[in-house]
């Protein structure tokens, strides 16, 4: 069984939730782009230590955050790895952080 067996079951709900935040912000703020089918979408790559939330477009990808085994948030520092710091968690309620901590620019600051 994979250290993200419990993330796995959570993680479609997930990016389904990020995928509308930032759909809804196109479709909102910036209409040209999404009626070209500019939105960014999201995809997970899950590796030894963390699962990278990618958020891609069609010329581009970019980290979004990294989620741990427990299902803690992380914002990314580069491509490779997470910043110290938890954001929140996905295993309490995977749609936790749309507008608190998570935006359409990734994990949140801490404060």
């Amino acid at each position: 069984m994979s250290n993200f067996a419990k993330i796995e079951a959570v993680l479609p709900e997930f990016i389904e939730a990020l995928d509308a935040m930032v759909d809804t912000y196109f479709r909102e703020e910036l209409p040209r782009s999404h009626a070209n089918g500019m939105v960014p979408k999201h995809r997970a790559e899950i590796g030894k230590k963390f699962i990278r939330i990618v958020q891609y477009d069609p010329s581009s990808g970019s980290a979004f955050c990294f989620l741990d085994a427990d299902g803690n948030v992380l914002k990314p520092d580069g491509w490779k790895r997470p910043a110290k710091g938890i954001r929140g968690n996905i295993l309490n309620d995977p749609n936790y952080s749309i507008g608190k901590g998570l935006s359409r620019y990734g994990a949140a600051y801490l404060r």
